[in-house]
């Protein structure tokens, strides 16, 4: 649980300022559903069909669970258990997600996840192109 509160501490202001975090999480993350601690995976053997709804993001569609709630090192926040529609409940196909800001939907949620990937890319070219710019090397 160090990235989270890692995560809590290192971005305090600008969860101070409004700013939020979407981001996966890892499914052996403590949640504490009820005051009780659990695994995420432990958590996802409770689920059941009525509990989930379907989701399209990016053409593709996801059964989700919404879990609002403590986690360690956040005293509320979103996660989402998502699978792909034909693969329900498989253990191995289910990712989590988590967000801190509790007035997105879910739908909203996973749209913003989908273009984190295009944007870290960007970012990365960007870094590496100003380092080959300013020190001639390459990474």
């Amino acid at each position: 649980m160090r990235f989270l509160v890692y995560l809590y501490k290192s971005h305090r202001s600008s969860f101070q300022k409004g700013y939020h975090f979407i981001g996966g999480l890892k499914t052996n993350r403590i949640i504490y559903p009820q005051g009780i601690k659990t695994s995420l995976k432990d958590f996802a053997t409770h689920i059941k069909k009525d509990d989930v709804h379907l989701v399209t993001v990016n053409h593709q569609s996801y059964w989700v669970y919404r879990y609002e709630g403590a986690l360690n090192g956040l005293a509320n926040a979103v996660v989402l258990f998502t699978w792909h529609k034909d693969a329900f409940l498989n253990p191995k196909a289910m990712r989590c997600f988590l967000s801190t800001d509790m007035d997105l939907d879910t739908q909203t949620t996973l749209e913003y996840y989908s273009k984190r990937w295009p944007i870290e890319i960007f970012s990365s070219d960007k870094r590496e192109s100003w380092y080959q710019s300013v020190s001639g090397a390459s990474f």
